[in-house]
């Protein structure tokens, strides 16, 4: 039972939890103050009784805007409009005897307008070692339940209050929040998110010259010209779902997860291709296809075309871009529980919204226990609104924020940073399919199912809200009816991507980094010699770290494999190294640096000393990373 003093603070809590505000909710240690949307009610049904019997009882009180009754896709809640804002808290009374209606919550406004809506759950963390009998004491007092886990191994739930509760869910959670019990609570909000692109639509090797701005320009070689790729690395796309596409088979497609409607079902929804042109930079394979008769040349090409794609659809199978903040924690958890050694995430939430702490805590279970506790690095764009602060999660300093920039290394001036150097750009990659023109290609879904389906313009131009002759600016080179590809995929949601599917190749080259160890590849490699001129300060507000490279990234962790064998560093090596050195018959490739073991930036006989002692036992290994290039 819950001891006589716990109770007491509990009462004493039942009032002045926010501070100089009458209403608030909490999120990573901030107060967030709200003001009750007169406008709006939210209503949850009995299960038993239909819901045409339940609204034509609401119709009835004469307050509700004839057919203004919409699900909000949280807690089976429905938002139902007022035809006035008066005589609100009368109207809220009164429904408590609907018999139909099982729970009513306020529909919430932020300071600046914004709409929070939540229905009747919020999410919590109880502090290490509080025991379930307290746990189930406080839930008993207050009509509380635990819908389930979160995470077990960290006291994390998502509780939901029952019928009857004389309190609301932000009052719960505020409650919960100032015991001193808890770490965190907050309600479960619906998280409206946005895709961090700007427009979707086709394709070939030839028009993706973004790719060649990323894999490296060392002796004219590229990335791929590093031995030990082709282990299958599994990136998570936290984004509306993939299915099988010709460059992207289903044998790499592997069993996913719909947080939006909880269940297996990741495939996208039938007009949906973002999360398919971002797995499609990360892992499309350029196979081709019947229509190009099996030509090797066809198709478009990614940074890893072994990896193996985890799809968790955030989006769900609906037109509006909303979940939980629960659900989105169960998304990225479960990247994490399902293998993914990288999360991919091309989406945050609107601008205005704070952060979130049960969004936060998957975050940073992904960061630290991911890959067996080396951790996953967990890569999100920026945003493209054109402000100087970053959109949660991308501000959350255990991510790895991404930033846009044009083919000639200029940043694209939507691309979101933040001026605070905790919450700054991690590193920037192209977006660009031509200085000017912000489009890359990738894949889109096969057929008439995705966003190029000509066939069906103008009804998706009225779902996306825009001018039909707006949607189809290009023609395949293969085939100007092909609608397998898009050509204009873009904002930092591509360029995230190209930052996860460089991350997919050194775990590939060596799976033992950490989450850690691969940011600090990916920062300290990228390039800072850009082509209108040399950052002078690192990080760079705008620029972060640089321009990402994957050349020179794998080549900090590949010193003293002097052959190029794919990691094992032997006598063979040194043979290698001692021909380059004396007899000048061998050259290190795809680097000469390749035999750098010492991390000088030269190869001479001090590495050949250094390779020696690592071998016969009396040595360091070869440094890892070293991050001496030479020139850029």
């Amino acid at each position: 039972m819950i001891n006589s003093r716990v109770l007491a603070a509990i009462w004493l809590l039942t009032t002045g939890v926010c501070q100089g505000q009458s209403l608030c909710w909490w999120g990573m240690g901030k107060q967030h103050p709200l003001v009750i949307d007169t406008s709006l009610v939210l209503i949850q049904f009995d299960p038993g009784i239909s819901f045409k019997d339940a609204t034509n009882e609401l119709r009835r009180t004469g307050r509700f805007l004839e057919a203004e009754f919409s699900p909000v896709g949280i807690d089976d809640s429905f938002a139902c409009s007022l035809a006035t804002k008066t005589g609100y808290t009368t109207l809220i009374d009164s429904l408590r005897s609907v018999k139909s209606v099982m729970l009513i919550e306020p529909a919430y406004l932020t300071s600046d307008g914004h709409s929070m809506v939540a229905g009747g759950s919020f999410c919590i963390r109880f502090r290490a070692g509080v025991p379930s009998m307290t746990i189930d004491s406080i839930n008993a007092r207050f009509g509380v339940v635990i819908d389930h886990a979160i995470d077990v191994t960290t006291n994390e739930y998502l509780f939901r209050r029952t019928a009857p509760s004389d309190y609301t869910t932000l009052q719960l959670a505020n409650l919960y929040h100032e015991l001193a019990l808890v770490d965190y609570c907050h309600p479960n909000f619906r998280a409206d998110i946005v895709r961090c692109s700007y427009k979707l639509f086709d394709y070939y090797n030839s028009f993706q010259p973004h790719m060649k701005r990323v894999i490296g320009k060392f002796n004219d070689t590229t990335v791929w010209d590093f031995a030990g790729l082709n282990r299958t690395v599994k990136v998570a796309v936290v984004d509306d779902g993939i299915t099988a596409h010709e460059d992207l088979p289903a044998g790499r497609i592997l069993p996913g997860f719909n947080a939006a409607d909880w269940n297996s079902d990741a495939s996208p929804a039938d007009h949906d291709a973002h999360g398919m042109a971002c797995a499609g930079l990360i892992a499309a394979s350029h196979t081709g296809d019947s229509i190009a008769g099996g030509s090797p040349n066809t198709g478009v090409i990614s940074l890893n075309p072994n990896a193996a794609i985890i799809p968790i659809n955030i989006f769900g199978n609906h037109i509006d871009s909303y979940c939980s903040d629960e659900e989105l924690a169960a998304g990225i958890d479960s990247a994490r529980v399902k293998g993914a050694a990288v999360l991919s995430n091309s989406w945050g939430y609107q601008t205005w919204h704070p952060d979130v702490d049960v969004v936060h805590q998957a975050i940073y279970r992904a960061r630290y226990d991911g890959r067996g506790g080396k951790g996953c690095p967990v890569i999100f764009a920026a945003g493209n609104d054109d402000i100087n602060w970053l959109p949660f999660p991308a501000r959350d300093p255990l991510v790895f924020p991404v930033g846009a920039i044009k083919l000639n290394d200029s940043i694209w001036d939507w691309s979101d940073y933040d001026t605070l150097p905790y919450n700054s750009i991690s590193v920037v990659a192209p977006s660009d399919q031509s200085n000017g023109n912000p489009a890359i290609w990738s894949i889109d879904q096969m057929d008439t199912s995705g966003a190029n389906r000509q066939v069906w313009e103008a009804e998706l131009a009225a779902l996306r809200d825009v001018p039909a002759d707006s949607l189809y600016e290009c023609a395949c080179p293969r085939d100007s009816d092909d609608l397998d590809y898009l050509c204009n995929f873009n904002g930092t949601s591509a360029a995230c991507p190209l930052v996860s599917g460089v991350a997919s190749l050194l775990i590939a080259r060596d799976s033992m980094l950490t989450a850690e160890t691969i940011e600090e590849i990916l920062t300290r490699s990228a390039v800072t010699d850009l082509d209108w001129g040399t950052l002078e300060t690192v990080p760079d507000t705008l620029y972060g770290y640089g321009r990402v490279d994957a050349f020179r990234a794998m080549l900090s962790i590949t010193r003293g494999d002097v052959n190029n064998s794919g990691g094992v560093i032997d006598l063979s090596d040194l043979t290698a190294l001692v021909s380059y050195l004396t007899a000048g018959g061998f050259v290190p490739y795809p680097s000469v640096l390749l035999g750098d073991c010492n991390c000088t930036g030269d190869v001479d006989l001090q590495d050949m000393s250094y390779l020696i002692g690592w071998l016969i036992g009396t040595g360091d290994p070869p440094v890892k990373p070293c991050f001496e290039f030479g020139p850029q």
